[in-house]
Formats: C-alpha cells, structure tokens, sequence
C-alpha cells in the first residue's frame, strides 16, 4: 500500500522526496517523528531506513498520521531577524535551510542537529532583491536584483554558502530561474534583450555556458527538462522556441503570438507541451512534432482579461485562471489532444489558482475564501472543502504529499 502511495507521485516529486530523506540523519528523522508517531515506532521506521523501500513508508506513515489531525500547536522554534521589513521567507525544498530577503540583504539559517536554527549566511546585493530562490535539490539558492546583478552560491561540506559567480549584466533582470536538475541557470534580460544559460562544471564552478540575443526586450525565459529547448518571451507579446544544434548554437526553431502582455510562458514537465497565456484574455497550448515544429492544439478563452496558466506536476492536467473569476481544467487525453474537463465558476476576481503535487487538487483563492477541488473520476472536479479568512488571501499552497494546505 506505501509503495502504491508512493508511486503516485510525479518521478520528480518522488526524486525530491527520496532526496529529502537521506538527507537526513537519524536524529533528525527521530525529531520530524516524535510529535506524530510513538517512541517504538519511531525506533522501528529509523532501523529500517536502509530498505529500499524506506523512503514510501516513511512518508507513507508520517502523511497518515498528519492527515487524522485537524489542528496543530504552533511552537516558535525561532526568530529569524533583519534591519528592513522582511519581504520574502521561504524554506529550501529539503526543509533545512530558509533565507529571508529584506531590501538588498538576503540571510540563509540552517537547522542544527539538535533541531535549533542558526544564520550561516549574509547575501549582499547593491539594490534591492527582486528574487531569490533555492535549486530544486537544495545544494544551491540564487538571488537577483533587477539592476543587473545576479549570485549563485552553492552549500558546502561544512554546511555554510560559498559565493561562486555574481552574474553582472549591467541591465534589466526580469527573471532568473534554476532548471529542473538543478544544474542550469537561465536569466532574461529585458534592457539588452539576451537570455544567458550558465551550467555547473565539475569541481563545482558556475560558467556562462551561452548568451542568446533576441529580437525584443525578454521578460521571461524557460528552459526545457531536455536541456535543449528554451521559450523565450518579450515585450512584444511573442514567445519564441530556440533549438541547441549539434555544434551547440541556438537558432529561432517557433514563434508565436499574443494580442496583448503574455504573463506566463512554461513547459510541461515532459517537455512535449508548452502553453503561454496573455492579458488578451487567451491561453495557448502547444505541443512538439516529430519535424521539431510546435503546433497549436487549443486556444482557451476567457475573455477580454489577465490569464494566468500551469501545467500539473505529472503532465496530465492543465489549469488556467483569469481576473474573471473562471478557473478551467484540460486534460491530457491522447497524444496531441487536451480536452476540456471543467469550468468552475467564483463571484469575483481570483488571486491565485494551483494544482497539488499529483495535480488531483486544485487551490482557488478569490477575495477571503480558498476552495478545494479535487478529481472524483475522468472529467469530474468536485468542490471538497472551503478556508475562510477575515481577510484577503493571496495564495493556498499544498504540501508535497497533499496531507496539507496553508
């Protein structure tokens, strides 16, 4: 039953996991089991955890025993401080680190082995930080100001962050992205119109692996999980796929185009889809050909307004939400085909809309309430549960194994 658990997550949703695992030393997988699970089988579960399949159990156990509470006691555990207001507080992906931003200084704590919290390290930047984010494998973290300046820094066997390239573009930053492996940093530069790839080498060192000049001011740039395709997005409502050749060069493969400011522009996680979609009130799917083109399948319509965009983690299902109120769920039915599965209407202007891990859950928040859907059989959305604040809420966010949602 775990392992059947287990399997259905996304391949790299169950890779973050197994990571986030033997990341962990026994006391520290003692001290995540304590609050939930008693003392013997705590012991057991940690005897066990060279079993190839710990990983399911493990999660399996401590997501059952999350699941049966309705509520939890909040202990402050730390106070992490700075001298501006904190705009941005996140945890790494593996849950032992978390940076806070507060105007141009960015501060990584790491957690002790006794479960205690301290700083490691302090990120300056010129100007303020725009961005900052951890690599999907939590080894690296990269913060941006949109002034130009770019850091990665990688974690080191002593537990600290080294500094280990400042990308300096003397321009506009509108985004700066870690691939899914975690070995490639993509930036888009608005002011002298070029996307920049740069790598991991071995010995741990960072190089600008190519700079592509595009046509417009970028807003946005994505890169493939293949390594080989980048969608690029500017300023004049076109999205363009370039294609590495043999001798490494990138050259204009697609492109395609909105009526008005595209606002998301992403890949599937298998890379056989793309969708872009636009304040022209338009989301357009696409998927790649055996020529290499990229043929439109659908256009999803929501009027003349802001449409926002995401594919789930599996590929399966797409979503897309507009000012409108309207979230839409398409399926992935058949190769090349994506057909329409629900259309769920809110009084009002949505502030966000996100799939769950296994994309079985969808989160919609509009005004002071969060919505619950989840997937009940083929093409059937069913309304599951409702949050009530006194006040505005900006985002609903599962946790990984979906036992969870804040």
């Amino acid at each position: 039953m775990e392992s059947a658990w287990f399997r259905r997550f996304p391949e790299p949703h169950q890779y973050q996991l197994k990571t986030l695992i033997t990341a962990k030393d026994d006391q520290q997988l003692c001290d995540w089991l304590k609050p939930i699970v008693n003392k013997e089988a705590v012991e057991s579960l940690v005897k066990q955890r060279n079993n190839a399949y710990f990983p399911a159990l493990l999660l399996f156990t401590n997501s059952q025993r999350m699941s049966q509470c309705e509520q939890f006691e909040l202990v402050e555990k730390a106070k992490m401080s700075q001298r501006y207001s904190i705009m941005d507080a996140k945890f790494s992906p593996d849950s032992r680190h978390v940076m806070t931003v507060a105007d141009n200084v960015a501060k990584i704590h790491s957690q002790k082995a006794g479960g205690s919290w301290e700083e490691k390290n302090t990120i300056c930047h010129k100007r303020f930080i725009k961005s900052a984010n951890f690599s999907p494998d939590s080894r690296h973290l990269v913060t941006a100001s949109p002034y130009g300046k770019a850091k990665i820094c990688d974690l080191g066997d002593d537990g600290s962050w080294e500094e280990k390239i400042t990308i300096s573009d003397n321009t506009t930053l509108r985004s700066v992205n870690f691939t899914s492996d975690s070995r490639h940093v993509v930036t888009a530069n608005c002011g002298d119109a070029t996307v920049r790839i740069y790598g991991l080498e071995t010995g741990g060192l960072w190089e600008e692996k190519t700079t592509i000049q595009h046509n417009f001011p970028v807003v946005f740039a994505s890169l493939n999980s293949d390594g080989h395709h980048l969608l690029v997005a500017d300023r004049k409502h076109t999205a363009a796929i370039y294609v590495q050749d043999d001798d490494g060069t990138w050259t204009v493969k697609d492109t395609f185009t909105h009526e008005d400011t595209i606002h998301c522009a992403t890949f599937s996680t298998d890379g056989r889809y793309l969708v872009t979609s636009s304040s022209d009130g338009k989301a357009k799917i696409r998927g790649l050909q055996t020529d290499g083109s990229w043929k439109k399948i659908t256009t999803i319509s929501h009027g003349k307004t802001n449409v926002f965009a995401e594919f789930s983690s599996d590929g399966r299902h797409l979503l897309t939400f507009s000012t409108d109120g309207t979230v839409k769920i398409y399926g992935h039915k058949a190769p090349g085909s994506w057909v329409k599965e629900a259309i769920i209407w809110h009084d009002g202007e949505l502030n966000s809309a996100r799939f769950s891990a296994s994309g079985r859950h969808v989160a919609a928040c509009i005004a002071n309430t969060a919505y619950i859907y989840s997937h009940e059989a083929p093409g059937l959305w069913v309304k599951t549960a409702t949050i009530a604040h006194e006040d505005a809420i900006w985002s609903a966010t599962f946790s990984p194994d979906e036992c969870l949602v804040v």
